[in-house]
């Protein structure tokens, strides 16, 4: 394949070139204009608690041994991400697992940083389906308006799947709304909440609440409910997913695939009583 660009292009350890402009006069790679320089990563294994950067760009960054950077999504949204020198490597480090929980991301996903100058980055992330992830831009004052928004069709594995832990959380008496989910492989970070799940089983809006597991130990949990608009839908969708601290809960309990969990809400707590049926019981 024949390499158009004016600036050198260097291997990265992803196995890709990276084409990035040697000077600021030097600043044209197949034609295009480079206003800021940019780099790309495929997320792979271990990409959750830490990021390095592409060692071919850190001639862009003037950073010592660690700084604060700001990492901004195309929706507006930013997260603080520590950059953090280790050796020879430069990485976002703290607070870069918050951004990976916020954003779902997961292996595959491929993600390309503009640098804004003044350790600001802006993010576009794409799945592995190549196409650009609709991203959440959940406010406080954002109300689901479920009679105005097309809902996500009902998971079909929950639609499909009858297992013993499905029937036993479906005969669950409960004396508030409840909705339940069947714990997925891509649940263990950020856990969607089902389409069908009943008005009143869930709060309107962007908000903190606790998840009670069957234990009676409690943990600090956001909710993001975001008005989704993807142009292979004629009208816009509400997604709902359990993001911040639900991690630690799903490894507390350890959760696994085929598990059941019974979300039992109680509003005026801003609780949730989680009931948890092991596959195979």
């Amino acid at each position: 394949m024949k390499n158009n660009c004016s600036g050198k292009a260097r291997s990265l350890n992803i196995g890709v070139q990276c084409c990035l402009p040697e000077t600021a006069e030097e600043n044209e790679c197949d034609g295009s204009s480079w206003k800021k320089p940019q780099f790309f990563k495929v997320l792979f294994e271990n990409f959750r608690e830490s990021l390095k950067i592409p060692p071919a760009f850190l001639k862009h960054l003037r950073v010592g041994e660690s700084g604060a950077a700001i990492v901004k999504d195309h929706a507006g949204r930013t997260w603080d991400v520590k950059l953090l020198r280790m050796g020879d490597r430069i990485v976002f480090e703290e607070g870069w697992k918050k951004f990976v929980e916020e954003n779902g991301l997961d292996t595959n996903d491929f993600l390309v940083f503009r640098y804004d100058g003044e350790l600001h980055f802006t993010v576009t992330i794409f799945d592995k389906s190549c196409v650009e992830k609709s991203p959440a831009t959940p406010t406080a004052d954002v109300i689901a308006d479920e009679d105005h928004l097309q809902s996500v069709d009902v998971d079909m594995e929950e639609k499909c799947t009858r297992t013993k832990a499905w029937d036993a959380a479906s005969s669950l008496m409960t004396t508030n709304p409840t909705f339940k989910k069947m714990v997925a492989e891509s649940d263990s970070y950020r856990m969607r909440i089902p389409a069908d799940a009943p008005n009143g089983s869930v709060p309107k809006k962007t908000c903190e609440v606790k998840l009670e597991d069957p234990d009676g130990r409690q943990w600090p949990v956001k909710i993001l409910i975001w008005i989704s608009s993807n142009k292979a839908h004629s009208l816009p969708r509400m997604e709902r997913s359990l993001s911040s601290g639900w991690h630690n809960f799903f490894e507390a309990n350890c959760l696994k695939k085929r598990d059941v969990c019974v979300f039992e809400f109680v509003a005026r707590k801003k609780l949730f009583n989680v009931h948890i049926f092991r596959d195979g019981t």
